[in-house]
């Protein structure tokens, strides 16, 4: 496979060493970056070949850790405290509001809770449809 000397050539290492330690550069900027500044495919090309050993290279594993740490955590997690949050109004508008008080609900409860729902729906949808869309 071309792949591993490749991926070998994009490391630097000192023939000096300095307190048991020798300088390593790595350079992985064009396996992040493409030429046009957007995000390069590198790392779901790697991934679509399936091969273990090549993911667990040196090169690989730098880079698709800055990627994750810089950029990809931060949407993950906005992702997963959104899911919370409609979680959180979807329990509020269905089990809270819904079995408040035990007799004739106001019409200031059903406005909350078809609030809610509103929220609930158009935000699952809006997001569901950009992501199947995408």
């Amino acid at each position: 496979d071309l792949l591993w000397p490749l991926l070998d050539g994009l490391i630097w290492r000192s023939r000096l060493a300095f307190q048991g330690q020798r300088r390593v550069n790595y350079y992985v900027k064009h396996l992040i970056q493409d030429s046009d500044g957007q995000l390069n495919q590198a790392l779901e090309w790697l991934a679509e070949n399936k091969d273990p050993k090549l993911i667990s290279h040196p090169v690989v594993v730098l880079f698709s850790d800055l990627i994750w740490s810089r950029v990809a955590q931060w949407f993950f997690l906005l992702g997963r405290v959104y899911f919370l949050f409609t979680l959180v109004v979807f329990i509020t508008s269905q089990s809270i509001l819904s079995h408040l008080h035990a007799g004739q609900e106001s019409f200031e409860e059903h406005v909350a809770i078809f609030a809610c729902r509103l929220f609930i729906y158009l935000g699952s949808m809006c997001t569901l449809l950009f992501t199947q869309i995408r």
